[in-house]
């Protein structure tokens, strides 16, 4: 049962019942959930819609189809599972995903997702947009497992903080960089923060996987901040354009006897003793 949200411009506040079954869907207008629960097993799908979180709020299963998703500054929203497919999530505040279902397989990121532990976020599909200001912290699983991720934003920086206890498996011949060409030149920088703890692994595919690149003169970078462990076992990393930060290594990097891990001709001094 597809429930159709009013359109125009809306808010809302306390307790919203979605049943086991059911979709409420914003797919037109603009509206603002302030401390918002939507309760049941029934999800929250916003497929065209402008809809902004304020303060703290939770739902069980969000699907984001098109439209624009914004948790705004101060803002928290927990959700079970998210299916990003379309439109763009957005906004400072964080949303954080508890359960193993979570998918993006398109759309653009630009705002403040975490990975609680125990929790698993699979990257399938299609071209993702990684825009500038994303920031993704990982306590759980991330399993990158099809799909380029398109870096394409006019410049700027974005994060990843793998924590510690956390996995980041990369599960293919995968390709991170800019797509298409932006008027004049810009970079964005994306940092991977490696913590102490964290695992980096590439786990499966024969092939390369590349990790930062232009299209022509708008650059990627992937800068490996690497505390952790970075496990190449199987195919090749490429480290196209960015490296490791400042080329140093603290943590350990283990390569499988038949991987290869390519910093494409950068200097790299590992400090572990």
């Amino acid at each position: 049962t597809v429930l159709m949200a009013r359109a125009g411009t809306t808010s809302s506040s306390g307790t919203i019942s979605v049943a086991g079954g059911s979709v409420l869907e914003y797919a037109s207008g603009t509206h603002t959930f302030t401390g918002v629960t939507v309760s049941g097993a029934g999800a929250l799908k916003v497929s065209g819609a402008a809809l902004t979180y304020a303060g703290a709020s939770s739902t069980t299963d969000l699907q984001l189809t098109g439209g624009t998703l914004t948790v705004g500054t101060g803002a928290t929203v927990a959700t079970t599972n998210l299916a990003l497919s379309g439109g763009t999530l957005a906004g400072a505040g964080q949303l954080s995903l508890s359960g193993a279902g979570s998918t993006w397989s398109g759309g653009a990121f630009s705002g403040n997702l975490r990975v609680a532990p125990g929790a698993t976020l699979t990257l399938n599909g299609g071209t993702k947009n990684w825009r500038s200001g994303a920031a993704l912290t990982n306590e759980g699983t991330v399993a990158w497992s099809l799909g380029t991720i398109d870096g394409t934003t006019g410049g700027g920086t974005s994060t990843i903080t793998n924590a510690s206890g956390a996995l980041f498996d990369i599960q293919g011949d995968m390709l991170l960089t800019y797509l298409n060409d932006n008027p004049g030149t810009s970079t964005h920088t994306l940092t991977f923060n490696n913590q102490v703890g964290a695992e980096l692994r590439r786990s499966v595919g024969t092939g390369t996987l590349t990790l930062g690149g232009a299209a022509p003169d708008d650059v990627m970078l992937f800068n490996l901040n690497n505390a952790g462990a970075v496990n190449v076992n199987t195919g090749t990393v490429l480290l196209a354009l960015g490296g490791f930060a400042s080329g140093t290594n603290s943590g350990v990097i283990d390569i499988g006897s038949l991987a290869t891990l390519s910093t494409n001709g950068a200097a790299l001094i590992n400090s572990v003793t």
